[in-house]
């Protein structure tokens, strides 16, 4: 409860005498249930100590307790931290879109969702249209069988050579139709996601992007390689429309069937993500790289070539992802760092 203050009282010190009391109420409270985490309760303890120790500075006692020194200690290095943080994150990430950061950059769990229709049927439409999409992308390619031979896992085996493209062009369309319809649907609602401009723009590299296997078929298992990112597009969506509240798995008051869920979906999201739009892509970009550079030493003078575009979007996709990447890696870290977890 928070203290009255007469007129004469020192606002500074009012003010520290009620963070305290609100520091014990918090404490007390934690410590009565049985369900408080015992990092919780340390937290909550710690909380306390430091309320004491801004009350001694509030009332002007010399900082000789420990408890002075280190809110003193603690207050520097927190003002150090958030000026490195400042350099660090100028900007707003990405991935806040999708997961719960706080102003140190750490990850606090999923997000909770302000739904809206748009944004529903936005959802519920890439939840469909994306299942054809990769499907068909499946169909393209040979069997994962082909990599192994009598003695193992083959050597001689490229990506590229795994593309059968029995479904090329049945594929082709219905992407470009995805990305046209979609384009549409953001342009006309843009509320229906959180970050508009990027994913315009996003369709829009797309869309001139795929037009490279158009004029040059034997391209065409690049795209297949890079529309592969869509399994971890749909895994991405799932964890929003499907955890709409920004629930976290296997906690209090979370069934095991949804935990189970939950985890099932977000561990399908982190492994697509590393294979797909990073290790894949990755792989992508230096055949790009070494396809064009190939070509324009043949090439005399070096002309503009339409295969130019991929060497950009390409390269521009995936030092996005990268970007994201280390987002949320270190956001991960820096919440490992202060909980200990």
């Amino acid at each position: 409860m928070a203290l009255a203050a007469n007129k004469d009282a020192d606002p500074m010190v009012v003010a520290a005498l009620n963070t305290l009391a609100a520091a014990e109420d918090a404490h007390r409270s934690a410590a009565e249930s049985h369900t408080t985490p015992s990092h919780v309760q340390d937290r909550t303890a710690n909380t306390v100590r430091q309320a004491k120790a801004m009350l001694e500075l509030a009332r002007g006692l010399p900082p000789k307790s420990t408890s002075s020194r280190s809110l003193l200690t603690s207050t520097n290095r927190f003002s150090e931290q958030s000026v490195g943080t400042r350099k660090l994150w100028r900007g707003r990430s990405t991935i806040e879109d999708h997961f719960n950061i706080d102003s140190s950059f750490r990850l606090l769990g999923p997000v909770a969702e302000q739904t809206n229709l748009t944004r529903q049927v936005h959802d519920f439409f890439n939840l469909v249209a994306l299942i054809p999409i990769i499907l068909l992308n499946i169909m393209n390619w040979a069997s994962p069988l082909a990599l192994w031979g009598p003695e193992g896992l083959r050597g001689d085996v490229s990506l590229e050579m795994l593309w059968e493209g029995g479904f090329s062009e049945e594929f082709w369309w219905l992407s470009l139709g995805y990305f046209v319809f979609d384009f549409l649907f953001i342009f006309t609602f843009p509320k229906c996601v959180h970050s508009p401009e990027v994913v315009l723009c996003h369709h829009v590299a797309a869309m001139n992007y795929i037009l490279v296997p158009k004029f040059f078929p034997e391209f065409m298992w690049v795209m297949g390689a890079v529309m592969s990112v869509e399994v971890n597009t749909w895994f991405l969506v799932a964890r929003r429309a499907f955890n709409t509240a920004g629930e976290k798995p296997f906690t209090t008051g979370i069934s095991l069937f949804k935990s189970f869920r939950l985890a099932f979906v977000s561990c399908c999201f982190y492994v697509s993500w590393i294979c797909n739009r990073l290790l894949v892509n990755m792989y992508v970009l230096t055949y790009i790289i070494r396809t064009y550079m190939d070509f324009i030493v043949n090439a005399l003078p070096p002309p503009l070539d339409i295969r130019l575009v991929a060497l950009i979007v390409q390269s521009s996709l995936l030092s996005l992802n990268i970007k994201w990447t280390v987002d949320l890696v270190r956001s991960k870290l820096k919440n490992v760092e202060e909980t200990g977890l």
